[in-house]
């Protein structure tokens, strides 16, 4: 059976009989409160998830601002918002009100917990409302709290989806040291260039990498592009290089996941055969013996 498309329109979403919503607009974009967000307005029956919590482990300087999270504390979260019927295909949709990435990061978490049909809300909370489809206000419904037996026989019956190979400091510096590896970034033009840096130890880029920034898959709604403009627009970043050779980062390893998604959609590289830098700049900078460029490079050629 072909995968699950990662990313779902809102007017398919919204036609489906049995589907879950999960807001997971996370405290980069909304402070301390996102949360307060969710409560001021949310899609109709979404759940909440707090992505910095479930989608991630607690920020350590050595390991970035967004380490990659236990595979048990996703499926359990995830479970316990479905309810006793929920199970690896239950249809899961994700949606953020920030460009996406979070909501990405959650798929590829979910889908890697065995939630294989998880999906993004293309355009997000936006789309949904631009589409006048229903939102609610209030606290979210208390979650189930699984029990262990529960996520004990789920991680032993389910395998990890379709998602990304991850590479730890030292595979991702081994993997920058060989000239086959093109490695891409997703930050902001600004903070890769050097210019700016208010979030990490440090300003500048990985030497050798290509600027691509995740916001550059988004048209102007907030929508991903068409998959013609995705490979035009991917191609002439990645010019003659082999897709395989990409080694996907940003600042903390969430707007990665929106590249790697992206280029999944325009059938240029299976999410599958995409390669991850969890730990990203916020890893690499925190560590003032490894290198740093600064300036502008956004084609492979």
């Amino acid at each position: 059976m072909p995968a699950m498309p990662l990313f779902i329109s809102v007017s398919e979403a919204a036609s489906l009989p049995n589907r879950c919503f999960i807001d997971v607009r996370s405290r980069v974009v909304h402070g301390w409160d996102a949360l307060g967000a969710y409560s001021k307005g949310h899609i109709a029956g979404a759940q909440f998830l707090a992505f910095d919590r479930v989608f991630a482990r607690d920020p350590i300087f050595e390991l970035g601002r967004h380490p990659w999270p236990d595979r048990r504390t996703v499926a359990a979260h995830l479970l316990g918002v479905l309810g006793p019927a929920g199970n690896a295909l239950s249809r899961v949709i994700f949606y953020d009100d920030g460009g996406m990435n979070f909501a990405a990061r959650a798929a590829l978490c979910a889908r890697w917990a065995g939630f294989t049909n998880a999906q993004i809300l293309d355009g997000g909370l936006s789309a949904w409302a631009r589409c006048g489809l229903p939102l609610d206000e209030g606290a979210p419904v208390a979650a189930d709290h699984p029990a262990v037996e529960r996520v004990n026989d789920f991680l032993r019956q389910t395998i990890a989806g379709a998602v990304p190979q991850m590479l730890g400091k030292a595979a991702f510096f081994n993997a920058v040291k060989q000239d086959d590896r093109l490695v891409i970034d997703g930050r902001p033009r600004e903070r890769f260039a050097g210019r700016t840096e208010t979030l990490d130890a440090r300003p500048g880029h990985v030497p050798g990498a290509v600027n691509r920034p995740a916001t550059e898959n988004l048209d102007a709604d907030g929508s991903l592009k068409s998959r013609e403009a995705l490979r035009r627009e991917w191609g002439a970043v990645i010019g003659r290089r082999d897709p395989r050779s990409i080694v996907q980062m940003c600042g903390s390893g969430v707007a990665a996941c929106l590249n790697a998604a992206a280029l999944d959609t325009a059938g240029i590289l299976p999410i599958a055969e995409a390669v991850l830098y969890p730990g990203s700049w916020s890893q690499w900078a925190a560590d003032s013996n490894l290198p740093a460029e600064i300036g502008c490079r956004d084609t492979a050629e």
